[in-house]
């Protein structure tokens, strides 16, 4: 199933298909290692503007703060931090840096529930992605990382 969803570019979290069919995260995760290592497919990660778009709907992100996240990811999906980052992970991370200079800022919690990921992963990888985006996208004024959220 995870390996359907991620080929139909549908932005589905493994803890959601678990979820979904009554079974363990680590299960999901499992099967696919053991398929894709023992066939021809490739199953490709998820773009992370498909979740700025599942999250933006679900949070109702005004227009221009949605532009203004495309163009974060895209600026840090162009550079090594995002190895290892899951495309959920990478596009709450960006609306939260991007709420630093919006009077529509978001909370670690909110977006993390919005795209289904952990608080602690979002605070994790924002701190990697603002030396980005600060130059490329927005100016971000000087912020105590550890205590916007």
């Amino acid at each position: 199933l995870l390996i359907a969803v991620r080929d139909a570019g549908v932005p589905l979290t493994g803890r959601e298909i678990a979820t979904s069919i009554g079974t363990e995260e680590r299960f999901v995760f499992t099967m696919r290692k053991e398929i894709t290592a023992n066939s021809t497919m490739n199953s490709q990660l998820h773009d992370p503007q498909d979740y700025l778009t599942r999250i933006s709907s679900e949070l109702g992100f005004s227009s221009e703060f949605q532009s203004d996240v495309g163009e974060m990811i895209d600026a840090v999906s162009e550079t090594n931090p995002v190895i290892g980052r899951q495309a959920n992970v990478i596009a709450a991370s960006c609306a939260y840096i991007r709420g630093f200079v919006s009077d529509e800022g978001y909370g670690q919690a909110e977006l993390g529930d919005a795209a289904d990921c952990s608080p602690q992963a979002i605070r994790e990888a924002y701190r990697e992605f603002i030396p980005i985006v600060n130059t490329s996208v927005v100016d971000i004024p000087p912020v105590k990382l550890s205590t916007k959220d």
